[in-house]
Formats: C-alpha cells, sequence, structure tokens
C-alpha cells in the first residue's frame, strides 16, 4: 500500500489517521434522501428477534483509521466510498437473538443489542494495544464475533481452504480503506487472540509469573545483602506533614550520615549485611525527618565528613574509653546519640540498632 492509497493524483488528501468517527456516519436528510443508501432497512429491526446490523460499525471502522500510521494518505473519494460502504446492504448482517449465539437472553432491545456489540469491538481494539494491554486476551464470545466479523470480510486468515475459491468468485469488491486498513487489524487482533490464548502459553506465563513472586520472597527471606552509604541512600520525603522541604542556599544534612550507619551497623553484628526488608525498614528509617536538617554547604561537605571519620577511628580502636575526640567531634556525637533515641520507634529493626548504638558511642565520651 505504501504511504498513500490514493487512486487519482490530482484529487485532494486527507490523512487516514484522522478520519473521525462522526464524518463515517451517514446523518438522513430529507430533501436529500435518495442519495442515502438503503437508509430504510438500516438500522430498523425486522422482527421481535431478528436484528439487522453492520458487519464493521462506524465506531470500529473510525477507531482502527485513528490507530494507523499516521503518514498514511487517503483521497476523500475512498473516504465516500467507505462511508456508502458501511450504511450499504454489503455492510448488513442478520444476527437472530432467539438462537442465543451470544448467550444474552436479555437482549431484546436494539440498544442492548449495539451496547453489547460496543463492549465487544472495545475488546477487539484493547487487545491491538499491546503496550497497555499486554496480555489481554478475547472473551468466547467476543473471539467468535471477530471471527465471524472476518469471515463477512472475506479474510483468508479463518477460511478454510475450499471456501477460498467460492468466496473469490462471490466475493464483492470492498473499499480500500477496509481492504487495506481495517481488515488487516482485525486480523492482527484475531492472531493476537489465538496466541495468548493457547494453554501452553498461558501455563508458561502463569508458571513464570509465580516462579518470579515465589524467587523475590525467598531472597528477601534468605538472600542478605551488603549494606553501603549508596544503598541507603533515599531522598528525604517532603509530601509527608512532617517532612523536610529544600532551601536555597542550604543542604538537606544528614544527622547520623550513612557511612557513620553502616559502620556502626558492622561493629554491633559483626558484619556488614542485611536482609531486602531489613535494609528497606533501615533506609526508610534514616531518610525520616527527624534525621534530617538544613545546614551550610561547609558545615553538610567538610565538618560533618571530618567528625564522622574521627568517631568511625575511635569505635574501631581496640579500647575505645581511649580515644580523644575534638570539641567538633563531640558535639557531632551528642547530636547522633540524640537522633538515634527518636529513630528507635522507627520500628523492631531499628530499636535494637538504637540502642546499640547509643551504648557505643556513649562510651567515646
Amino acid at each position: 500500500m505504501g504511504n498513500t492509497i490514493n487512486r487519482t493524483k490530482l484529487e485532494a488528501t486527507v490523512p487516514i489517521a484522522q478520519i473521525s468517527i462522526k464524518l463515517l456516519t451517514y446523518q438522513p436528510i430529507q430533501s436529500n434522501a435518495a442519495k442515502t443508501p438503503n437508509l430504510d432497512t438500516y438500522p430498523k429491526s425486522v422482527g421481535s428477534k431478528l436484528f439487522k446490523i453492520p458487519i464493521v460499525t462506524p465506531w470500529l471502522c473510525g477507531t482502527l483509521l485513528k490507530n494507523s500510521k499516521s503518514d498514511l494518505m487517503c483521497t476523500t473519494k475512498d473516504v465516500e466510498d467507505l462511508k456508502d460502504y458501511l450504511a450499504s446492504e454489503s455492510n448488513i448482517s442478520k444476527y437472530d437473538v432467539s438462537k442465543q449465539r451470544f448467550r444474552r437472553p436479555t437482549l431484546t432491545k436494539r440498544s442492548e443489542f449495539e451496547q453489547f456489540q460496543r463492549q465487544q469491538e472495545q475488546e477487539i481494539v484493547r487487545i491491538l494495544d499491546t503496550e497497555k494491554f499486554p496480555h489481554k486476551t478475547l472473551s468466547n464470545i467476543t473471539h467468535r464475533y471477530l471471527k465471524a466479523t472476518l469471515k463477512q470480510l472475506d479474510s483468508k486468515l479463518v477460511a478454510s481452504p475450499f471456501s477460498i475459491i467460492i468466496t473469490y468468485i462471490k466475493r464483492q469488491r470492498k473499499p480500500e480503506l477496509v481492504t487495506n486498513i481495517v481488515l488487516p487489524q482485525l486480523e492482527e487482533a484475531y492472531s493476537i487472540n489465538q496466541n495468548r490464548s493457547a494453554f501452553s502459553r498461558i501455563l508458561i506465563y502463569t508458571i513464570l509469573e509465580k516462579y518470579g513472586e515465589i524467587k523475590i520472597k525467598f531472597i528477601d527471606t534468605f538472600i542478605r545483602h551488603q549494606l553501603s552509604p549508596s544503598i541507603l541512600r533515599r531522598n528525604p520525603s517532603i509530601k509527608l506533614p512532617d517532612g523536610i522541604p529544600t532551601v536555597p542556599g542550604v543542604d538537606r544534612a544528614h544527622k547520623l550520615s550513612l557511612q557513620l550507619a553502616v559502620q556502626l551497623w558492622k561493629q554491633i553484628y559483626g558484619h556488614d549485611l542485611a536482609y531486602n526488608n531489613v535494609k528497606d525498614q533501615f533506609r526508610e528509617a534514616l531518610a525520616m525527618s527527624s534525621n534530617i536538617y538544613h545546614t551550610c554547604h561547609h558545615t553538610n561537605r567538610v565538618l560533618h565528613v571530618k567528625f564522622d571519620k574521627e568517631i568511625i577511628d575511635a569505635l574501631q580502636k581496640p579500647r575505645p574509653e581511649s580515644a580523644c575526640l575534638t570539641p567538633g567531634a563531640k558535639m557531632r556525637l551528642r547530636q547522633i546519640i540524640d537522633v538515634l533515641s527518636k529513630l528507635e520507634q522507627h520500628s523492631e529493626v531499628m530499636k535494637d540498632f538504637s540502642k546499640r548504638s547509643v551504648g557505643l558511642l556513649k562510651r567515646l565520651k
């Protein structure tokens, strides 16, 4: 088809994706009724249980055209041919509701049938959106409806080898927008549903999904990961009522720094490993507003680093009691001990960690 389906280059072209549903719907005009094809038989019902309905509705056709490639063009005559086809007898099919082929015995009114048909068409449109609905499958009723529609449009995808010759002989010429745009998308929806509906594929997907859930639970329960300042880093929440917002000219600094928190963990438990759920609680507690405050850039980037290094070096000595901290480090130490008493209220993990950390740090005073 290329980038255009226009037959005459002199005719005006319109983007296929911009053809509206309203444009494809016939609006009967009394003064020009003779020009409107077969409006006396469409969409009226014939009999209490037999309905004449369109094979392809303007809504489905317009939606599929809108989802086509944006660079595809057609002529105004193509649009008029499609509009005439949608309102013609060639696009009419009779459905006997009394046979309950749709398993909807409550469909006694035409409005109810049209609403049910729209629901089926919406299912077909959704399954074509593979990004938003990557695992969607059609219901059995919609699958049969789509298959019947493809047969009425003379699709080779659902035709038997023996019916192709008969269909070719009896086939009527359809608008190019139907054969080149609408029909391929309906066939694609049918193929997608066939592939996703296969029992083996559903079984494999279910197994993989359950395997992923079990794997995550196993890792969270039995596998420990190494703690580091980069893993514990988290932007403090400013959406909470007590959140700490950013202020121009100053930094948001941790009272208990991430580096010191990791060193305390090693000192207390003898390693720097933690399970995922423990790591998440630790990380969340260190980002609480009680552990965050505003200070100048020099204090945060220079003095805090210097004083924390003094505290870490003192903790690593054989006898922490003999460590000699500078006045600045002692002031920093009091700040950390004070915030640890608040962090222990976060969870059981932090309660144990905070109490043990306070015991270690008080020996450095």
